[in-house]
Formats: structure tokens, C-alpha cells, sequence
């Protein structure tokens, strides 16, 4: 069950320390050029309610005898004055208020490799909890960069989430949790709700419905007695009817879950709370906790983090209130009010100059946000040129609003010779339906495009039969993956023979894949006559060969998943199943297999390292014999640790693609930034959305605005639909109200009007920033071995049908002429001389090769009936109950990872 009690966290009134600033360091002025004025007219006349203190002098191992940052320290290199002050603030709790484009992402990178090369604290004892796993990998590679790739790999980093479900790996027997329970993805807790509700309210429509609202009382830590105790005493009858519903949904749906060892999304965080309930210990090893996003935080997110620095309350929270957008998922933007209260002599620093935006774009985003009377006074400002004015525009309908945006993007790369490309763009819109006259317009145009939101690669069919399968091997009690993967491919067990399987595991108190390795064994069960045992025995052949190959400590993901494909003989069940779309869907395969590859490999990395320093890892564990004498779990166990990664991946950690212009909600498009933006269908039923009324949910509704304009880097569009479509008929439609405040607003100096209805052009200014960025990207491109997966295993989300780069020196395990991409969408040739780099030298992947691009099935997977080198089985056991059911059971791929690079390749033993 769900508990209910809030960490109980009274930490002792922290020291006045104090933070350390450039601007008071004797010797720092003289060290550097003369001070510029500042070009900005908006610098802020406000300053902040909480000042820090200034230290004088840094301490000497930190400054050399020009008294600037030592030459040992290049973390603390190029810091502006608040960035210098937030890295190097020794007081145990830091408040950091970071607006957006201020360089928060670097002040969290720099302080953590503040904490390990001056303050000497051991990487292991530092957790960083990000929002995504996207923020978690970029974080880990600049931070790499700084402290280098071992010290790196031992910090505690990643979302709530991912590091919940890591100390729920190793301790979960402590809250009597087995260590092998799967992550529900939505589907499946959506397959649970439906039969639930089938059961329960036969009449509702909407079983989803319920999932939602039990999401929101687990972002509470509350459980199914909390929805009873939250009815008012003067509550009408149905609204007590609802809640007598809800509860006894919420019951039945954590017992479902509970009894098959699986956990939902919201489960890990609440079972890592009752871990750090039940193990306060926990928080003896996280010396110094830093938390990203905190303004999106939720009550049970603020609990765990009280947990977490319960210890040796050191708290560096990073937030900024006017991007508080999540509260109708339960965010709490008010843990930051609760940070200041718990931590009362805590540093609160400003992070307020802005390297992302022009100037008109963030003067115009100031006057949108500053009319939240009860906002924390701040104000961006930026050595950034002056710019555009940005463009505001109403337009007929939606349809011709995307036109227009077509014809902007095309009249923009098409002037700027070659350094403008599709994947500079960027188009946000409030709610995902709107994004439909768009693709349209886009297809129409013939223009590339991807939609941050769409189908997830983890999400497509044939990945999540895959998936099923190993989670299966994994977690024999996984019905979900049960029912998924029973009759795939097809071995004539239809619906009535999963129910009736269903039925009798259910009586039987035993999972549904142990009724099937009865049947498979010819077992007598009770309500069970007709049924294909044969068929069944072949499937249970195949899943305990995986369970024997996932229990080897040393065996490679990818040929787990390289044995399943062949033994299913899947490439053939997706041909036979869909032709036309049979190729798209097996490069996916191949892509998963990849995935694992690299995934596997960084842990035979990371377990060489840990080999190293094991006994040092150890010392805080040993003091508790309760904890000595039990045996904990290796998260590293390769299968497992992979399926735990893939369930952590989220929709906003998809790759980019420069290639694509982007389309996406405002919520997806946080913590991200485009050259070009536009904010479309900002009407009044968007901007505030038509079903936020209430005071507080206006306002969230005008950050929302706030945070898509302050997206853009050089040019902002803002448009709008006069006549919008809406329940079959056509409606007249205004502006959004929370644009009126820029209407005839200028710069105090200039006096440039901050609105405009023409168009921007490509001037020279523009064309100058474009090709720095250019030329950057050449500087700067990324390894050709791709991304690499994260310290904690979390692989990044592979794209659907990615084409593969053919430098990459992947694994050869499944032989592959990689597809290149698509060069980039460039139009115009370079002047011969004037600065700008020529469209050809831009970073282009290979030409496809001349056979079409792929080669046959054949090649990619040695199949079955392929001569192969027969692998030694270590457990030295015949398959039960269907002996040579499957050809391919004592037949896998035999090939084992030299020890080295994630890169590297295969080699056949011999």
C-alpha cells in the first residue's frame, strides 16, 4: 500500500557562510580588459528581495597570484559574476534562480566539478536529479569534459525516477519488493485499468480516466484511503459515489499490480519513498544533493529530496518560478517557498543575463510575464544585438496560418545562402490537436518536418514485442508481456485460450507463464482441455532459454535479443503480417539491437572501473550488519539493467534531427531552444486555454507563453487564427489577452516598436549568426561513434527506422550497410568570399551504397538453420517438456564482446 507520511526532515539551522564572487576580488579588474558598458536597454532596475554575501578573497588554492581562478580550476573559467558566485557558494544550502538561456545547465555542471577537484568530495557521495534523461546525458558529458569519464561514472546522476529504481534494484527486499519487477509502460497499466473498470464501472468510457487521477494522488504520495478522506462532509451523493469508485479502482489496480511484481511510472517514486522510510540510512552516502527544475517538483519529488540531504543537508535546488508549467500534473511550484523555510540561512542567487536571446525577444517575454503582480521580481537581460522586432499577426483561418509559416521557412532558407536550415525552425502550438493543419501544410510544402510527441520508438509494435519478450525472461509473473507476446508470432492460442490461462492462474495463485510450462510438460490443469501444448511448448523453449542466457553475468544483450528474433523467426512473422511496412518495422528491430549493444558495452566499461574502487564504494554498508548479511542485488545484471533503462526514457528525449523543422507543444518544447521560433494558434481559447479559469491557472497559463517566446535565439513569430473551426462550426476568434500588454511598446532609447507585422528578412547581422553557428556545429561535431549510453545505462531514444551512420563503428554482430540521412535541406550557393562556409563543406553522412541501401534479411541475422557455432550450455540442462521443440534453442549466436570501447566490435568464439 501506499504510504502516506511526509519525511519527517528538521534540519539544524545552517552557518552563515557565504558565496564567492568575482566582482569583490582584489586583482580581478587588473587581470582583464576594462569593463563595457552594457549594450542592453534592458538591464533590470529591479533587484533581487534576497542578496548574497560577498567573500573578499577566494582561498588560496583557488586563485593564482593575478587573483583570478587558478589555472587548475578551468571549471571556473568564463564565469560571469552569478555564475562564479552560485559554482563556488560554500554554504551547505544554495537556492539558484535560473531564467531561462542564464547558463544554468554549466552553473550545475561547474559546481559539481567544483564539489570533486576543490572540496574533495568523492563523486559517489554527489546525487544530481535532473528532469529527463536528455538533461541527465548532456549534463554527464560536460561534466566528463571537467573531471573525466571514471569520476564521472561514479556520481549519483539521473531523473527521480532513474534513481529510485536503482536503489529499488539493490534494496527493494527491504520494503519486501523482488528485485525483478518490470516498469509498466502506459500501455500496459491501460490494458490492467480496462479489465479493472470492466469489472467495476461497466458504464464509464473512459478507463484512462482513472489512471490519470490516481497519478495525481501518487504525485501526493496518497493512496486509495486518501481519496476517501479528501470528500468534504458536505459532499453530494455522486460526488461521493465517485470517490467510492476511484478508491476501489485504486485498490484493485495496486493489487494487480503488486501481485504480478510490477510497478507503474508513479510507483517508483512512491516505493522509493517507503525504501528511504524504511532505510534512512540511504541518505548517509549523498554528501551533496543538487536538483534541476525544481519549480516542476511534485510533493512526493520534495519529500524525497528532504530524504536525500536528511543526512548532511547540503541542497543546491536550481528553478525558476516563471517556468512553473506542470501544476496540472501535480507540480508544486511552491517547494520552492518550502526550500527557503526548511533551509533558512540559505544562499539565494540570481541568475538573470541571458546568452540566448535578442533583445526585442526578451523585452517583449519581460512585458508578457511581469503583469503576474505576485511573481519574485527579476528581469533577463543580454549583450545579445537588438534584433527583430518580433512579428505578431493574426491570419483568415488556421489553414492559411500555416501557410504562412510554410512560405516563412522556405523564404528563409532560400536567402540565407546556405547556412539557414529546416532544423533552425521551430513551431509550438498550446494543445497537440492543433499541430494537424501544420503537417498538412507541411506535406503540401515538401517540407521535412518531425513532431516532438509523436509515436515513441519504444512505443512501436514490433519493439514492444521484442521488449515483452525479454521482460517475460525476466519477470516470469509479467502478464502483460504474457498476454503480448503468447501468440506472436502466431501458434493458434487465441483470446479464449489466453483467458482461460488467465483463469487458471488465477485460481491457482501462480503466474500465467507457469500454467503454460505445465501445459508445456503435459501437466493436467484444471479448466484447461483443448489447447496447442505443442505450440506452447515451443514458446516455453524459447523463454527459458532466454531466462538461461539473461542469467549469465557476461552475455551481451544483443544476443539475447539476436537468439529471440531468429528462434520466433519474427523477420518472416512481420513479412507475413504487413509487407509493405515489413522492411521499415525490421529496421527498427535492428535498431533495438544496436541500442543493446552499446548498452552492454558501456557496462563492461563501468564494471571495469567499479572492480577498482569496490572497497571504497563499500564503506558506509558495512557498519550495518542487517544490510552485510543479506545479499543485494547487481543492477548491472545486463538484461535487467537494459530493461530498466528503456522504461526510463521519456517522449522529450528523443533525438534532434538538423535536418527537420520541429513542431511541438509548449510543455514538450522546454529547456530547449530553436534560432527560430514560431508560437502559433496564440488565441484566446488557446492563451489561456479555454478550460483554465481559475486565477492560479491563468497565470500558469501566461508562463506557458513565456517560456515558448524565450525558446527563440534570433527571430520570434507570434500568430494567431481570426475564424477558428470548433464542434462542427466556425467561430470568430481574438488575440490572446496576454499579448495587449506589448501593444505600442518600445525601447526606452531607441524607441523601436517590440511588435511588428512585417516579415522579417535575412540582414547581415542574421546571416553572421547563422554562420557562427555553422561553423560551430563543424567544430564541434559529435563523435562518430553516436551517443554514448549514460553513466547509469540509460541509452538515448533511438529515432524509428534510424539510418545509421557508416563510420560508426557499431558491432558486427548483425551486418548492416547502414542508410545515411538525408544532407541537409540547404538552397543558394556561398559568396566566394565573404565569411561564409559553402553549403558543401557543411557535415553531410555518406551517399547511400548502390545495392538500394539494406541488405536482405539473410545477411542481417544468421538464422536458425545458418551454420553457427553452437553455444555451450553452462547449466548443462535439456529444455523441459518440449525437447527439440525449437531448432533453434541449442543454437545462439556465439559471439562475446571484446572488453574495451563502447564501440567495439564483435568476435566469434571459437
Amino acid at each position: 500500500m501506499i504510504g502516506s507520511a511526509a519525511a519527517n526532515v528538521k534540519p539544524e539551522p545552517a552557518t552563515n557562510h557565504t558565496v564567492m564572487t568575482k566582482s569583490h576580488q582584489s586583482g580581478v579588474a587588473t587581470a582583464k580588459q576594462e569593463p563595457v558598458e552594457q549594450k542592453s536597454d534592458i538591464k533590470p532596475d529591479i533587484k533581487p528581495d534576497v542578496k548574497f554575501d560577498m567573500k573578499p578573497d577566494l582561498k588560496p588554492d583557488v586563485r593564482d597570484e593575478s587573483g583570478a581562478p587558478e589555472g587548475g580550476f578551468p571549471h571556473l573559467q568564463s564565469l560571469n559574476d552569478a555564475q562564479f558566485g552560485a559554482v563556488t557558494c560554500d554554504n551547505p544550502a544554495v537556492i539558484i534562480l535560473a531564467g531561462p538561456g542564464s547558463g544554468k545547465t554549466r552553473v550545475i555542471t561547474s559546481r559539481v566539478a567544483d564539489l570533486v577537484l576543490r572540496r574533495d568530495v568523492r563523486p559517489e557521495n554527489i546525487v544530481v536529479v535532473t528532469f529527463t534523461n536528455k538533461a541527465a546525458n548532456e549534463m554527464r558529458e560536460r561534466i566528463q569534459k571537467a573531471i573525466g569519464p571514471y569520476m564521472t561514472g561514479r556520481l549519483q546522476m539521473g531523473t527521480f525516477h532513474a534513481l529510485c529504481a536503482k536503489l529499488l534494484r539493490k534494496h527493494g527486499y527491504r520494503i519486501e519488493l523482488k528485485s525483478n519487477f518490470t516498469i509498466a509502460d502506459r500501455q500496459d497499466s491501460e490494458a490492467y485499468m480496462k479489465r479493472i473498470v470492466k469489472a467495476v464501472d461497466p458504464k464509464c468510457t473512459k478507463p484512462t480516466n482513472y489512471l490519470w487521477d490516481i497519478s495525481k494522488f501518487k504525485a501526493r504520495n496518497q493512496g486509495p484511503a486518501d481519496v476517501l478522506n479528501a470528500v468534504s462532509p458536505g459532499a453530494a451523493p455522486w460526488e461521493v459515489r465517485k470517490a467510492q469508485l476511484l478508491a476501489d479502482v485504486f485498490t484493485r489496480y495496486q493489487d494487480e499490480l503488486k501481485a504480478h511484481n510490477i510497478l507503474d511510472f508513479d510507483d517508483l517514486l512512491v516505493y522509493g519513498h517507503q525504501l528511504f522510510m524504511a532505510m534512512p540510512e540511504l541518505s548517509d552516502g549523498m554528501h551533496e544533493v543538487l536538483v534541476d527544475e525544481f519549480q516542476d517538483t511534485n510533493a512526493i519529488q520534495y519529500d524525497l529530496t528532504t530524504m536525500m540531504c536528511a543526512k548532511h543537508q547540503h541542497l543546491t535546488i536550481v528553478g525558476d518560478p516563471d517556468q512553473s508549467i506542470y501544476a496540472w500534473r501535480a507540480a508544486d511550484v511552491t517547494n520552492l517557498h518550502k526550500v527557503q523555510k526548511l533551509f533558512p540561512a540559505a544562499s539565494m542567487i540570481h541568475l538573470e543575463e541571458n546568452y540566448r536571446s535578442t533583445q526585442a525577444i526578451l523585452q517583449a517575454a519581460h512585458r508578457v510575464i511581469s503583469q503576474d503582480k505576485k511573481r519574485i521580481a527579476k528581469q533577463l537581460y543580454t549583450n545579445n544585438p537588438m534584433g527583430h522586432a518580433v512579428f505578431a499577426k493574426g491570419h483568415l483561418n488556421s489553414q492559411r496560418e500555416a501557410e504562412f509559416v510554410c512560405n516563412q521557412i522556405r523564404g528563409l532558407v532560400a536567402t540565407g545562402q546556405g547556412q539557414i536550415i529546416n532544423g533552425d525552425f521551430a513551431v509550438l502550438v498550446r494543445s497537440g490537436y492543433l499541430t494537424r493543419a501544420l503537417e498538412e501544410a507541411f506535406v503540401r510544402a515538401k517540407i521535412p518536418h518531425r513532431i516532438i510527441g509523436g509515436m515513441r520508438f519504444y512505443e512501436r509494435a514490433e519493439i514492444k514485442d521484442v521488449l515483452a519478450y525479454l521482460r517475460l525472461a525476466d519477470n516470469p509473473h509479467d502478464r502483460p508481456s504474457f498476454e503480448r507476446v503468447i501468440n506472436v508470432p502466431a501458434r493458434g492460442i487465441g483470446d479464449t485460450s489466453v483467458g482461460h490461462i488467465i483463469d487458471a492462474a488465477n485460481a491457482l495463485q501462480i503466474s500465467c507463464y507457469d500454467v503454460a510450462k505445465k501445459l508445456a510438460n503435459k501437466e493436467t490443469v484444471p479448466g484447461i482441455k483443448r489447447i496447442s501444448r505443442v505450440k506452447l511448448a515451443e514458446f516455453v523453449a524459447v523463454i527459458e532459454k532466454l531466462r538461461e542466457m539473461a542469467a549469465q553475468p557476461d552475455t551481451n544483450v544483443a544476443d539475447i535479443i539476436a537468439y529471440l528474433v531468429s528462434a520466433t523467426k519474427y523477420e518472416a512473422y512481420l513479412k507475413a503480417k504487413d509487407a509493405k511496412e515489413a522492411t521499415t518495422r525490421w529496421e527498427n528491430v535492428q535498431e533495438l539491437l544496436n541500442t543493446a549493444a552499446q548498452h552492454s558495452a558501456s557496462l563492461d566499461d563501468k564494471e571495469e572501473e567499479k572492480n577498482e574502487d569496490d572497497d571504497a564504494m563499500d564503506e558506509d554498508e558495512d557498519e550495518d550488519d542487517d544490510r552485510r548479511d543479506k545479499p543485494t542485488v547487481d543492477t548491472n545484471v545486463p538484461l535487467r539493467s537494459f530493461l530498466n533503462s528503456v522504461s526510463l526514457v521519456s517522449d522529450i528525449d528523443q533525438e534532434t534531427d538538423q535536418s527537420k523543422v520541429t513542431i511541438s507543444t509548449l510543455h514538450a518544447a522546454k529547456g530547449l531552444e530553436w534560432p527560430v521560433v514560431f508560437v502559433v494558434g496564440a488565441d484566446a481559447s488557446q492563451l489561456p486555454h479555454s478550460l483554465s479559469t481559475g486565477p492560479a491557472q491563468i497565470e500558469e497559463e501566461r508562463r506557458l507563453l513565456y517560456v515558448g517566446m524565450t525558446r527563440a535565439e534570433r527571430l520570434l513569430y507570434v500568430t494567431w487564427p481570426e475564424r477558428r473551426t470548433r464542434y462542427g462550426g466556425d467561430e470568430a476568434t481574438i488575440r490572446s489577452p496576454f499579448l495587449a500588454c506589448i501593444d505600442g511598446a518600445t525601447f526606452p532609447k531607441t524607441k523601436t516598436l517590440l511588435l511588428t507585422t512585417t516579415s522579417p528578412t535575412v540582414d547581415k547581422s542574421l546571416l553572421e549568426f547563422f554562420t557562427k553557428m555553422r561553423q560551430h556545429q563543424v567544430e564541434h561535431a559529435p563523435n562518430p561513434t553516436g551517443s554514448q549510453p549514460g553513466a547509469a545505462g540509460t541509452p538515448a531514444a533511438p529515432t524509428a527506422k534510424r539510418p545509421l551512420d557508416l563510420d560508426t563503428d557499431l558491432p558486427d554482430l548483425v551486418p548492416v550497410l547502414k542508410k545515411p540521412r538525408p544532407p541537409l535541406a540547404v538552397q543558394g550557393s556561398a559568396p566566394a568570399a565573404g565569411g561564409f562556409t559553402a553549403a558543401s563543406q557543411l557535415p553531410r553522412t555518406p551517399t547511400p551504397p548502390s545495392g538500394g541501401g539494406f541488405t536482405s534479411a539473410a545477411a542481417l541475422l544468421r538464422t536458425a538453420g545458418a551454420p553457427v557455432a553452437p553455444a555451450k550450455d553452462r547449466r548443462k540442462k535439456k529444455a523441459t517438456g518440449a525437447a527439440g521443440a525449437v531448432n533453434a534453442a541449442d543454437q545462439v549466436l556465439a559471439t562475446k564482446p571484446k572488453r574495451g570501447s563502447a564501440g567495439r566490435k564483435y568476435v566469434s568464439k571459437k
